[in-house]
């Protein structure tokens, strides 16, 4: 794949940061956490997946973080160390447009 190809999956994942460290800018009670999750956790695929395009590694159509993270680690072990908790799940959710447990939207901010 070209390089800018790779590019714009790299643009497109420092967007969804942009969008995610925006709606951290409000104060805690105006945060909406399922956006912040959806955001990080695409974020963190269009890394994935950039890495992955770089190294020629097929991947699918998946959003599932765990499964990147182990085609990763095929090429690179230190990609093992990585821990995406459940933000996996804030894809799946938001793609099948279900509702959040109560409990998953706690979000620790920093």
């Amino acid at each position: 794949m070209t390089d800018e190809y790779v590019e714009k999956w790299l643009t497109k994942a420092r967007n969804d940061i942009k969008v995610a460290e925006n709606e951290l800018s409000f104060k805690v009670s105006e945060i909406v956490t399922e956006a912040v999750c959806f955001h990080a956790q695409q974020a963190a695929e269009k890394f994935l997946k950039a890495y992955l395009i770089t190294k020629n590694v097929e991947f699918g159509k998946t959003y599932n973080l765990e499964f990147l993270i182990k085609l990763c680690s095929k090429v690179d072990v230190d990609f093992q160390t990585l821990d995406m908790g459940n933000l996996s799940f804030y894809a799946v959710m938001t793609h099948e447009n279900r509702p959040v447990r109560p409990e998953l939207l706690k979000l620790k901010v920093i």
